[in-house]
């Protein structure tokens, strides 16, 4: 039996390097957390057989973490894998992290600029703030999603 091909996609960042580094992200730990949540989407996700951009959204602040799956096939999310993530160790730095993890399920191609996805939930989280309020992702949002 063949399986479908996943391959992760890429890591996309929501702030610049710059910021990263005044939070002192510690590489190595940053890179388990992503072995880690590769490692608990491919066998999840290796019987799918339709294309699908899963992407794996998460902040990780103070030692917790928020994750979001977005998928290009799916509406809801897979809550069994969901519920696996969220077991994942977050590493803490000196501020909060965001990240996107995307893969590539059954041979689905990524948009040729891969943007990293805003979840609705960040949206509502800040909906009711005023039209001219200018908010850093995640500095700014963190106390909405953790609270």
């Amino acid at each position: 039996m063949d399986l479908p091909q996943i391959r992760q996609l890429g890591i996309s960042f929501y702030q610049p390097e710059e910021v990263l580094a005044d939070y002192n992200v510690d590489a190595d730990q940053l890179a388990e957390f992503i072995r880690a949540v590769t490692t608990t989407v491919v066998p999840q996700v290796i019987t799918n057989t339709e294309p699908e951009i899963l992407e794996v959204v998460a902040i990780l602040s103070g030692g917790r973490s928020r994750l979001w799956l977005m998928s290009s096939y799916f509406d809801e999310p897979d809550e069994a894998l969901l519920e696996r993530l969220r077991t994942i160790p977050a590493p803490s730095f000196d501020g909060p992290v965001a990240l996107s993890i995307g893969f590539g399920i059954a041979g689905a191609e990524p948009p040729e600029a891969l943007e990293p996805p805003v979840p609705d939930e960040w949206r509502e989280a800040i909906v009711d703030l005023p039209d001219d309020a200018a908010l850093a992702i995640p500095e700014d949002i963190v106390e909405f999603l953790f609270d």
